[in-house]
């Protein structure tokens, strides 16, 4: 059981998901995950991204769409999450990717189709 009065749940906000083409269609699905969970959301994260093709524009349009739903819903934007990789063009995991503070991230399971790198393994699938 989820205690609800110290709880944090957070909305990860990926501009690049089907069907969060906009601002509005971010707050339905923010609001679908709610009923879902039963839960309300108390925070949103920055994460979009399109993998390893991500650049920093990629995050910054991520950002700019999170803060349409920071503004639409009233809930704030905790912090970025990001690649490591690509934090090192924010000034590293310890900088801020406009004014938030930045989660950097490594991969460590790969897509059955992608090429594996050093270190890697590849998703379990269920039969």
């Amino acid at each position: 059981m989820v205690d609800r009065s110290s709880a944090e749940i957070l909305f990860v906000v990926n501009a690049n998901r089907p069907f969060a083409e906009d601002v509005s269609s971010l707050r339905a699905m923010l609001r679908e995950v709610e009923a879902a969970a039963r839960l309300e959301v108390t925070g949103l994260v920055a994460n979009t991204h399109l993998l390893e093709e991500t650049t920093p524009e990629t995050v910054r349009a991520g950002i700019r769409a999170a803060r349409e739903l920071e503004t639409a819903t009233g809930l704030p934007i905790r912090f970025c999450a990001m690649q490591r990789r690509l934090a090192e063009a924010f000034g590293g995991p310890q900088a801020a990717a406009e004014a938030l503070p930045i989660l950097a991230m490594e991969r460590h399971i790969v897509a059955p189709f992608a090429a594996r790198p050093p270190g890697a393994r590849r998703r379990s699938s269920v039969v």
